[in-house]
Formats: C-alpha cells, sequence, structure tokens
C-alpha cells in the first residue's frame, strides 16, 4: 500500500471514531440535561388537574432548550473543525511528498489550511445548504422541538392525574437517551432514542460534510487532482436492508468518462444527511507530481502550478454564476434593496480590535454652515456623495456628531456607507442598499419633512415613545443609530459570508441576499439574548423590554436596540452580544 491510501484509510479511521466519540458526548450531554430537569421537577409542589403550575414548568423547559443549546453547539462545532483538520491531514501529507522545496511546501500548506477553516467557517454559517440556515438555529429548532414535546407530554400527563414524582419517572424513562427506549406506547408519540436522533443526525452530517467539502474544495484547487471518487460504506449493504438508495447509483456512475463513481471536482454530490459513504481523491502518480514540480521551479511555464502556490483562496465555489437578482428587505420605509459590493474601489474597512470594537476615535467641530458640513461628512466620515438640503443646521450637527460616534464605536461603517441625502416623504430616516449594473450603493435617507428640527424631532420621538412604538432614543442621534443599526447588519452579515466589493459569485450574493433580507445576524443576536436573559419571544415581552417596532421583524429588533437611549437590560446584552459577533466576523 502507497504511503497516500495509507493516510486516507489512517484519517477515514480517525473520522469514524470522532463520530463514535461524538455520540457519546451528545448521549451525555442529554443525560445530564434530562437528570436535572427531571430532578427539578421533583422539587415541584404536587401536581394535579387543579393545579398545573404553567409557569413552573415553562421556566423549567426553558432552561433545559437552553441548556441543551448552550452544550450541543460548541461540541458539534469543536467537531465539524476536527472532522477537517483530519481530512486535510491527507493532502497536506501528499504535499510532502511532491513538493521538495520547503519554502514552496509551506506557501502551499499553509493555503490548504486557510482554504479548509473558511469550508468549516461556511458550513457552520449555512452556506452549503439550500436553506441557508445555520448550525446554531438547526441546533435552536431541534432543541426547541425538544422541549415542545416534553411539554405536550407532560401536559397529557397531568391531565391524567399524574402526581410529580409518577411524571418524573416517565420523564426519566421518555427523554434520557441511556434508557434506549424504542416504545412508541407513550401518547406524545416519541420515544428516548428519538429525543437526541435529530442532534446525532445534524452532528453526524456536520463532521462528515466538513470532511467532504475539506475535500472537493482543497481537489479544485489541486492540478493533480483527476477526479472524486464515491466510496460506499462497508456497511451500506446491511443498512439498506438490499435497497439502493442514490448512493448506490453514485458509486456506479461514469457519466464523465471518469470511471465508475469518479466525479470532477466541482461536480461531486453531496451527501444526505446520515450518510456513511466517503470520498477519496484521484490524483496523478507521485513520481509524476513531482517531475511536473521540478519542470516548473526550473522555470518551465505551469500556471496551474502558479496558482496552486500564490492564490489558493480565490475563485468560485463548484456552482455555475448565474445572473443576479435583487431582494428586497423590510426596512423603516418598508422597502430597502439589498445588493452586493463589486466595485473593485474600495474595501470594507475590517480594523476591528480583538477585545472591543471601538478604535480611532475622533474629535468633532460643529459647521457652521451646510456646506462645512457637507464636507465634513465627505472628507471625514468618507462618504462619496452627500446632501443636507431642506435641514436645519443643528439637527445636521447632530447627525455628523452621531455618524462620528457610531463610526469610531463600529469602524467597519467607514467608508461603507457611500451617500446620504434627504428625501420629501417616506419613514422619517432608512438604511439602503443596493446592486446594481455591478456597483454597490449603499444610502442613507432622511426626510425633510420628519428631520426638519430638533423641536419637531423631540416631539415624534416623545409620542412614539409614549406609545411604546419606540425604544427612548436621544433626539435625531437616535433615529440616526437606529437606520447605521441596519448598516450595521448589512456590513457585518456581507463579511460574514465572505463578500466583498470584489465579489462576482452570483449563488453566493443571493445567499447572501437572503441572509439579509432574512435577517440572519439580527435573528441570532435576538435568539442568544433572549435565552441569557430568560426572556419569552412573544410581542408582549418584546414590546415590555424594547419598543412595539421591535418586535415587526430581527433586523428592527437589533436597530432598536442599538439606538435606545439609556439602555435597559435587553438592549444592553444586544449590543454586548453584537459587538462580540462583529469581533469574530472583522477578525477572522
Amino acid at each position: 500500500m502507497n504511503p497516500y491510501k495509507k493516510k486516507v484509510l489512517e484519517a477515514r479511521k480517525k473520522i469514524l471514531q470522532l463520530t463514535i466519540e461524538q455520540e457519546k458526548q451528545i448521549n451525555n450531554i442529554y443525560a445530564k440535561s434530562a437528570t436535572r430537569l427531571i430532578d427539578e421537577i421533583l422539587e415541584l409542589p404536587d401536581i394535579s388537574r387543579t393545579r398545573v403550575h404553567d409557569i413552573d414548568i415553562a421556566r423549567l423547559l426553558n432552561d433545559y432548550t437552553k441548556d441543551l443549546y448552550k452544550q450541543l453547539y460548541p461540541n458539534i462545532k469543536d467537531n465539524t473543525m476536527e472532522s477537517s483538520i483530519i481530512q486535510r491531514q491527507v493532502i497536506l501529507d501528499y504535499v510532502d511528498q511532491v513538493v521538495k522545496d520547503r519554502k514552496l511546501s509551506e506557501i502551499v500548506k499553509h493555503n490548504i489550511n486557510n482554504y479548509s477553516n473558511t469550508v468549516v467557517k461556511n458550513l457552520v454559517a449555512g452556506e452549503y445548504y439550500k436553506d441557508g440556515k445555520t448550525l446554531s438555529k438547526r441546533l435552536w429548532n431541534l432543541t426547541s422541538d425538544n422541549s415542545n414535546k416534553i411539554d405536550e407530554f407532560i401536559k397529557m400527563n397531568i391531565a391524567g392525574g399524574a402526581n410529580a414524582r409518577k411524571l418524573a419517572n416517565d420523564l426519566e424513562v421518555l427523554i434520557n437517551p441511556k434508557n434506549r427506549l424504542t416504545t412508541t406506547n407513550f401518547k406524545a408519540g416519541f420515544d428516548s432514542y428519538k429525543v437526541s436522533y435529530q442532534a446525532q443526525r445534524l452532528a453526524r452530517t456536520s463532521i462528515t460534510h466538513a470532511a467532504a467539502e475539506t475535500q472537493i474544495q482543497t481537489a479544485k484547487k489541486n492540478p493533480f487532482n483527476r477526479g472524486m471518487k464515491w466510496n460506499l460504506s462497508p456497511s451500506h449493504g446491511a443498512r439498506m436492508h438490499g435497497k439502493q438508495d442514490e448512493c448506490d447509483d453514485y458509486a456506479g456512475n461514469d457519466s464523465y468518462g471518469l470511471g465508475a463513481g469518479i466525479f470532477p471536482a466541482d461536480k461531486t454530490p453531496i451527501q444526505h444527511p446520515n450518510c456513511m459513504c466517503y470520498l477519496t481523491e484521484w490524483l496523478v502518480e507521485i513520481d509524476d507530481a513531482i517531475s511536473r514540480i521540478n519542470k516548473w521551479v526550473e522555470g518551465n511555464e505551469d500556471r496551474e502550478l502558479e496558482s496552486w502556490s500564490t492564490d489558493f483562496n480565490k475563485g468560485e465555489d463548484n456552482i455555475k454564476n448565474k445572473t443576479s437578482s435583487s431582494v428586497k428587505v423590510n426596512g423603516k420605509d418598508g422597502t430597502i434593496d439589498i445588493n452586493i459590493p463589486k466595485s473593485k474601489n474600495k474595501n470594507i474597512n475590517t480594523n476591528v480590535g480583538k477585545d472591543d470594537i471601538i478604535n480611532n476615535k475622533k474629535s468633532f467641530k460643529e459647521a457652521t454652515n451646510i456646506k462645512e458640513a457637507e464636507r465634513y461628512s465627505i472628507n471625514s466620515l468618507e462618504f462619496n456623495k452627500v446632501s443636507f438640503s431642506g435641514i436645519d443646521l443643528s439637527v445636521v450637527n447632530r447627525i455628523n456628531k452621531t455618524l462620528t460616534k457610531t463610526y469610531d464605536e463600529y469602524p467597519m461603517l467607514k467608508g461603507f456607507i457611500q451617500e446620504i441625502k434627504t428625501c420629501k416623504s417616506g419613514a422619517p430616516a432608512s438604511a439602503q442598499i443596493s446592486y446594481k449594473n455591478g456597483n454597490l450603493n449603499t444610502v442613507l435617507k432622511l426626510s425633510r419633512d420628519d428631520l426638519n428640527n430638533l423641536n419637531d424631532i423631540d416631539d415624534m420621538i416623545k409620542r412614539c415613545v409614549e406609545a411604546k412604538w419606540w425604544t427612548p432614543k436621544d433626539s435625531i442621534d437616535g433615529i440616526v443609530k437606529h437606520e447605521l443599526g441596519h448598516m450595521i447588519e448589512y456590513a457585518s452579515t456581507l463579511k460574514m459570508y465572505g463578500v466583498d466589493f470584489d465579489s462576482n459569485n452570483s449563488n453566493l450574493i443571493r445567499k447572501v441576499f437572503n441572509a439579509i433580507s432574512n435577517g440572519e445576524l439580527s435573528a441570532e443576536i435576538k435568539q442568544e439574548a433572549l435565552m441569557n436573559l430568560d426572556i419569552k419571544d412573544t410581542k408582549k415581552t418584546i414590546v415590555d423590554n424594547l419598543s412595539e417596532y421591535g418586535t415587526k421583524n430581527t433586523k428592527e429588533f437589533l436597530a432598536e436596540a442599538i439606538s435606545e437611549k439609556e439602555p435597559r437590560k435587553l438592549a444592553q446584552e444586544v449590543v454586548k452580544i453584537l459587538k462580540k459577533k462583529i469581533g469574530g466576523i472583522f477578525n477572522d
């Protein structure tokens, strides 16, 4: 057996072992969470038909859901990365065999590691999947589903006259995966195995996809790759009970003339959930690879090798480009065109500190006239075009001061928002981002009717706050910060998906459009903030702790929290989580 095939088998064994260990870890997580839930139920007063402790049960189930999520997320995320690390070692060892020049070897291996890390980040961010759901969202959905089923079971038992002791005993059998109960006699219609099954399924699939996508993406860059071979799992026949599925079709496919089960790297199928089949890279012989590299080192032209050693992180994914499209997003004025930057003359500012995102503070001096204020916005805040026409100078100075302060706090905004302009009607302000004719347009719009003078602005805010429609705001500052909150989400989502002003991958552009449209980042922040503070996600609780406008969608929830004057606990928690996420996004 040659060294490469030996490494392939070693990696396969390690990934299988990782899967087995992860199954044990997840079962332990569910078992411990089940024990805690049952112990807390036993501490409740006696439960009867007439004394249903809805609030206590809801609190316990909320704690159970949070406990599961907080343990499962880092476990699955870390094991996903570990799977990629194991798999990439195969090609790294191949590089050691064929690249004898130490410096060249280090460059190529560094590129492979960087690109593989990006693969894992994309998996966690949901880019790998058609529905675009992040790992966090998938986990929260399934743990919440667990909680809902348990709640249904509890209510049925209470209705049947169960006391706390009987309920706890039945739950122990039902939700502790160590019992391995597979009966379907329970009225709730699920069993102890199925309680953790979805998490196990997600975890196994994440490990499999991390290994496969690491192989595929590095193979697409590898000049010595001839294809990817689909290998059936040794247990495939037994698991299928003699039947066949798409895996059998893939293993026998020769539509590309490369041999049975061999696909070009960019045509390799995605494994289905729970799939145990695996890929192997079909490579040229080591001696042939060494000979080719030596010729290139000696001066022969070889563009593939040149690309392999210099721009490994560039290029498109394995989905063909399609024409771009626009996405409408509900903003304060009802419509925001979400599109992706392509212009090469600007880049999103990534000057973000590791521990805090407050950098490069600037002093601010009030302008004496509108033209001076407009020049300040262009020269100091890096807007391309500014018009404060129809707005009082006192308001304009407050706007520039707020922009300066917020840019200090969130430096990725500098250079990201290209234009300020006033309009006659519509919402008091709006944040707009669009991609037209290959160009990015980001505009902060201000209403001349609503923002003409500070007295009118303060009266408007007072009415909205008294009605609980808005969070308390510090005059025009709060209105501007609300819109900047949207811009922060736009800029962060672009960066999170690896989209910059040079991007032209239409598939990725559509994905990031959808992510912004769905408020992917703000949804995660909202979910985490409510969970941390034990606040239920209901309209009433959001209105009481934030504002009614914050119930419209997660994007407005985030913007309302950012713009709150003297922020309450929920707004504080939201901003804290936002800054932490931004630090990770812009420092990766």
